[in-house]
């Protein structure tokens, strides 16, 4: 029941930065989570499970980091099981995009 927000933009630069928020908590609240290895915006991302139904993490792809005249073909994955959370960098997509979709079937 964790809800992640995951890069963005703020106004002045694109985010690496991630939050997340226990909506099952009686008093929920924003707590930091590791950043991305990629600032990025106008990316996708989905939230993966493990065979035994447990939650895996998030992976996100794609995205433009506002520097490049290029949109990325990036993917990450961010381990959720147990507190020492991090990113992990995947295989790029063949195809550099930004604002696709993302589904994990």
């Amino acid at each position: 029941n964790r809800l992640f927000a995951i890069g963005g933009w703020d106004g002045a630069s694109y985010l690496a930065s991630v939050e997340s928020i226990d909506l099952a908590h009686p008093d929920p609240s924003w707590r930091k989570e590791p950043d991305m290895r990629t600032a990025r915006s106008y990316s996708s991302a989905t939230r993966t499970t493990l065979e035994s139904g447990q939650d895996g993490g998030i992976v996100v792809m794609g995205g433009w980091d506002g520097l490049s005249s290029d949109r990325l073909d990036t993917v990450e994955f961010l381990d959720v099981r147990g507190a020492a959370r991090s990113w992990t960098q995947l295989t790029p997509m063949r195809s550099a995009r930004y604002g696709g979709g993302l589904v994990l079937a």
